[in-house]
């Protein structure tokens, strides 16, 4: 496993010891034979349910990989449904919808790997496409279960109203849909209360859609309470003393500034080459022959012939992909835009199929997902495994342990080496590689690190800033090489490790 799916699937497995109330704690087996403890406090429905799974399949991996899986197939078959209703079929573009979907880095990856992404973002499609068939109470609640899956479903809240009460006002009347939307929002609303209410019991955490609701009532009731008249009472003169320089002065405390906390997302799309390697080949080429064949509409080359809006759909993911890149401003991990994806590429989609030479277009469109899917996913198998290099570097280790923590970027595999692990030193992480090795080397000591394991696939050279947390820098690599002091005692295609001089191994 890599990333946070071990923390996501351990946390599964310690839900199925008891499912009378919700887990929010992972406890994560270690090769030193101790168990790491981690707290997750965010939406719980996906681990629950899939604990539901593990505890009736008899702890089977393989069940949770399946009801993992289960997602992809409805987000792809809802995608269809979708395009279809809007004449797909007709014009291919249902079958070449649902090529760029599949074959989507982002949702081959997190249909793979335990996280909750793609699950959410197929609640998601379900729920804006029952709506649109005029099924508000089913959209209602599919929209409620993404929410217990993921807290960033909440970010559709404002389309999924705006649409609800615009669509059902014109085809019930004004009393009509506003009654109905009031009982969605009682619904959605309410799950949303009670997830967090949840996370408040057990998980000692906020929620923050629940905290904004019990926020939003709050201002509600003091504003109408200043609105009530008011009873005003004489009051005595006070004995307060008024002289500033009669008052005891307070002392200054000088609290000594802590590093900002940091943590790598490999997914952060301020490198611009993650935008190639989360979005795919097949994805910009679709963006770029609809917008071509929007601009030869535009002067009038080619009849706009088509008759269903897209308005609806620009407007969820647009307002869903703006408010995602607002509130993640300072880490945009790509995962968390994929659910304005499917909204924004449909019209895009429909556009790209009207130009000429269509089948040949789609035929290469199905050729490239083909080879793009099975790139991403063996990619993918190859992050999960242990491999063979991984396993020869552990062997190693345990043969010589080391004799204090080793450094290393955890991926999903730090877990097998038989030593605890450092990563951010302390959220210093950028400082370390800035420094010159007698800096690093007192850093290292500072958090009782005595061994060095060096990824080889994740050496790279990093920018002006170091954004990206989840590398080795050529230059580190380059100035441990070079210093007696680091000592390497071992090295294969996989892996160098270093050894402190003088602290190293037993």
């Amino acid at each position: 496993m890599i990333g946070d799916e071990v923390t996501h699937y351990y946390m599964l497995v310690k839900q199925a010891e008891d499912l009378s109330k919700p887990n929010f704690f992972a406890e994560i087996p270690i090769a030193t034979g101790e168990v790491e403890v981690r707290r997750y406090p965010h939406s719980f429905l996906w681990h629950y349910i899939g604990a539901v799974i593990f505890y009736l399949t008899g702890g089977s991996f393989v069940a949770i990989q399946l009801y993992q899986t289960f997602f992809l197939v409805q987000f792809l078959t809802v995608a269809y449904l979708l395009a279809r209703d809007r004449y797909g079929v007709e014009s291919r573009s249902a079958l070449a919808y649902v090529l760029v979907l599949a074959s989507l880095p982002l949702t081959l990856i997190f249909s793979v790997t335990f996280y909750q992404d793609v699950p959410m973002t197929a609640q998601i499609l379900t729920a804006f496409y029952l709506l649109r068939k005029g099924r508000w109470f089913w959209a209602s609640l599919f929209l409620s279960l993404a929410i217990g899956f993921k807290v960033t479903a909440a970010l559709f809240y404002p389309p999924f109203f705006l649409l609800l009460f615009f669509w059902q006002l014109k085809e019930r009347g004004r009393v009509r849909s506003i009654a109905v939307t009031i009982c969605a929002l009682f619904i959605v609303l309410g799950v949303t209360w009670k997830i967090g209410r949840a996370i408040v019991t057990y998980g000692e955490s906020v929620f923050y859609p629940q905290y904004q609701l019990e926020r939003v009532i709050k201002k509600t009731k003091e504003f109408f309470e200043s609105k009530a008249p008011v009873v005003s009472k004489k009051s005595g003169i006070s004995e307060v003393n008024t002289d500033l320089s009669a008052r005891p002065q307070q002392k200054t405390q000088i609290k000594e500034s802590k590093p900002p906390i940091i943590a790598n997302h490999p997914g952060d799309l301020r490198i611009k080459i993650n935008y190639l390697v989360y979005g795919g080949l097949v994805l910009w080429i679709t963006v770029a022959a609809g917008v071509l064949s929007k601009l030869i509409s535009f002067i009038g080359l080619q009849s706009n012939y088509y008759k269903k809006s897209s308005f609806w759909l620009y407007l969820v993911g647009g307002t869903y992909t703006i408010m995602a890149a607002w509130y993640i401003r300072t880490a945009p991990d790509a995962r968390f835009f994929l659910p304005g994806v499917p909204f924004l590429i449909l019209p895009l989609l429909e556009k790209a199929v009207r130009l000429p030479k269509t089948k040949i277009f789609i035929s290469g469109l199905a050729v490239l997902a083909c080879l793009q899917g099975g790139y991403v996913l063996q990619k993918a198998y190859k992050l999960r495994a242990l491999t063979s290099g991984m396993k020869e570097g552990i062997a190693f280790l345990e043969k010589h342990p080391p004799s204090g923590h080793i450094f290393m970027y955890p991926e999903g595999n730090y877990r097998f080496f038989p030593a605890q692990h450092e990563w951010y030193l302390g959220y210093r992480l950028r400082d370390f590689w800035r420094a010159d090795n007698t800096a690093r080397i007192n850093l290292l000591n500072k958090y009782d690190i005595s061994t060095v394991v060096v990824k080889k696939h994740l050496i790279a050279v990093v920018d002006e800033k170091i954004t990206n947390l989840g590398v080795y820098p050529s230059r580190f690599v380059n100035d441990i090489k070079s210093d007696h002091r680091f000592s390497n005692v071992f090295e294969n295609q996989e892996l160098m490790i270093f050894e402190l001089t003088g602290i190293g191994l037993k």
